[in-house]
């Protein structure tokens, strides 16, 4: 009995600490932005959008930049290069429909994606960052065209404050 309840306190502890920073973690996005006739909704919902939706979060480390205690990928330099048409990702709380972070994507630059996660409230690590190559087919996936929209201009390179 006594090791059941040294399992148990070992398994919920950590849990139960957890608890008040994973109240932070996103539950969905919108994503908006040249080329596009309406946003794209990044939701639970089926198995398939579940996918998508915990492959967006990963790929531009959303939760990176609201939780303490996880790396930091995020970088003070903007990448080097053209970074094309910038896209705008509105994360949401459970319940809440004013975002609890805004990140700004460059899916078109060069190799890999590119993320921008400028300074705001409840930013821990603001910065940018080189996103995984997978991030573009994942929002490709989602809606967003496979190639630039010739009427999008390149974004300006806004600072990192």
């Amino acid at each position: 009995m006594r090791r059941l309840v040294v399992v148990l306190a070992a398994v919920l502890l950590p849990l139960a600490i957890a608890s008040p920073a994973t109240a932070k973690l996103v539950e969905r996005g919108t994503l908006t932005g040249p080329g596009l006739s309406r946003p794209i909704e990044i939701k639970p919902g089926t198995a398939a959008d579940d996918r998508r939706l915990n492959t967006v979060r990963t790929g531009t480390a959303v939760n990176n930049t609201l939780l303490e205690g996880l790396p930091d990928v995020f970088s003070a330099e903007r990448p080097d290069g053209r970074l094309g048409p910038r896209y705008r990702i509105d994360w949401y709380e459970p319940g809440d429909d004013r975002p609890v972070v805004v990140q700004y994507v460059y899916p078109y630059a060069g190799e890999r994606p590119v993320v921008h996660t400028p300074a705001q409230k409840n930013v821990v690590s603001p910065g940018w960052m080189r996103a995984p190559a997978y991030l573009k087919s994942t929002l490709r996936a989602l809606g967003l065209p496979a190639k630039p929209p010739a009427q999008a201009r390149p974004s300006p390179s806004p600072s990192c404050s």
